[in-house]
């Protein structure tokens, strides 16, 4: 994911299955300010479901940390 042009960091990132082989994905990524967002979450989408299969993800972009990394890595 950090190799998408426009990410500068991804936490919180939880990986899941409840049926098989019917991943889903949800992650925090960082961009920059410059980042249009929604594209980013685009090419996220695209390169997850053609790299790993994984057609849900629910991708939440930030350009400001949002506090989570240090309490969800202790």
């Amino acid at each position: 994911m950090g190799e998408v042009s426009g990410v500068t960091g991804v936490h919180d990132l939880h990986l899941w299955s409840v049926a098989g082989d019917d991943a889903s994905l949800t992650a925090h990524v960082a961009v920059s300010e410059e980042t249009k967002a929604g594209g980013v979450r685009r090419a996220l989408a695209e390169m997850l479901e053609a790299r790993f299969a994984i057609h849900h993800a629910t991708i939440q972009t930030e350009t400001e940390p949002c506090g989570d990394e240090e309490s969800l890595h202790k």
